[in-house]
């Protein structure tokens, strides 16, 4: 009987990522009656973290892999990061 929060893929117009929010409403008996829900397309926020993940993937190759040591610092302070 708690909230719901799905995300799952669909084929529409290309593919779609659908965020589906929710909660069951139950009467007295204990008999689920409806639901209350939203749909939401999340595609683009999806596609995003991808790119961020696989960006932060080539990023942490490039890091362990460098010939040379590499260092990570604040671009207006200089002071270092990583």
């Amino acid at each position: 009987q708690a909230p719901f929060v799905l995300q799952y893929r669909i084929q529409a117009n290309g593919i779609r990522w659908i965020e589906d929010r929710g909660r069951g409403v139950w009467n007295a008996a204990g008999e689920l009656e409806w639901i209350d829900g939203v749909l939401l397309d999340v595609s683009d926020r999806v596609i995003a973290e991808l790119a961020l993940r696989v960006r932060e993937d080539r990023l942490f190759w490039i890091y362990n892999h460098a010939p040379i040591g590499i260092t990570f610092t604040d671009g207006q302070t200089g002071r270092y990061v990583e």
